[in-house]
């Protein structure tokens, strides 16, 4: 798996720099950013592949991949700013004032660590080590990115593979939510692959089956029995969105919108402006109305 470039030496930089106000939810840590940017465009990568610039995509699966980059430099500077936030808020304490730098130190580093992993410091001398959201949140790049493909040649094929049924992984790592879904058939153009296709949730290994005609028509859901594994299963907001027709990795949009993209109102205009953090080669990427509405 590929590693997160960010040094223990920057990471105090990181620290300090917050503390001292060169650092703040106004003015976000570029490097650190771009980091992050980088490390989840590896996942899309693996997920699609191959590398972004280097392979020679179809017209459908280049549109798809940049789509798919651009979605996670957003969710990239989202989440830079609320690790930042989170950070800036533990300066002070429940009455206003300015903690000690050391304080700060140890309840930043565990922050830190919350969000990207790493080794923390207990007071009793202990250190525990923190998996953080970022493994997930890698592992969701390439595991979305494999699913958006999936669909682009779902759509390609759906006249000769008009049905998709879905498929639970079969072993000690299924969930309940995947075997509620399991073995639900329905036409490809039918709304409930918009909520109930991989991921399902943090880590899904499950897949969408493509079936003939014939298959397809033998092994049809009625509605009720589509509607009752949609119930049964609960499927988590955050994952009722079909990666594939969204071109996203990580939703922007509607109730699957992920929680880093929800941002308190008086920083919503800042948002909008991808919290003045600089896209890749932004002169080639299409940084519109679309995407700037959703905040």
């Amino acid at each position: 798996m590929a590693k997160f470039d960010y040094t223990d030496a920057e990471i105090e930089t990181l620290i300090g720099d917050i503390y001292s106000g060169a650092i703040s939810q106004l003015n976000l840590p570029e490097d650190f950013y771009l980091s992050l940017a980088k490390y989840l465009t590896q996942g899309v990568e693996r997920g699609m592949g191959g590398a972004i610039d280097n392979v020679k995509w179809g017209e459908a699966d280049a549109k798809l991949a940049e789509s798919l980059q651009e979605n996670v430099y957003h969710f990239s500077a989202a989440r830079t700013f609320q690790q930042t936030l989170e950070m800036s808020e533990a300066m002070t304490n429940e009455d206003g004032k300015l903690i000690s730098f050391k304080d700060f130190q140890e309840e930043a580093r565990h922050i830190y660590a919350r969000y990207n992993g790493g080794d923390i410091t207990e007071a009793d001398g202990s250190i525990q080590q923190l998996t953080g959201y970022l493994q997930t949140e890698y592992n969701t790049a390439i595991q979305q990115a494999s699913n958006a493909k999936q669909w682009n040649n779902i759509e390609k094929q759906k006249e000769t593979l008009p049905y998709l049924r879905f498929v639970a992984v079969g072993d000690e790592l299924e969930c309940e939510i995947c075997g509620e879904l399991d073995g639900v058939c329905l036409p490809v153009d039918d709304d409930f692959w918009d909520a109930n296709s991989p991921e399902a949730h943090f880590n899904c290994r499950c897949v969408l089956e493509q079936l003939d005609k014939e298959e397809g028509e033998d092994n049809e859901s009625s509605q009720e029995e589509a509607n009752t594994a949609d119930e049964k299963a609960d499927v988590p907001e955050n994952f009722r969105y079909n990666a594939g027709k969204q071109q996203e990795i990580f939703s922007t949009e509607g109730e699957s919108k992920h929680p880093y993209f929800s941002v308190p109102k008086e920083y919503s205009k800042f948002a909008r402006g991808n919290f003045g953090l600089p896209m890749m080669r932004s002169e080639e990427r299409r940084v519109g109305k679309e995407c700037r509405s959703r905040w």
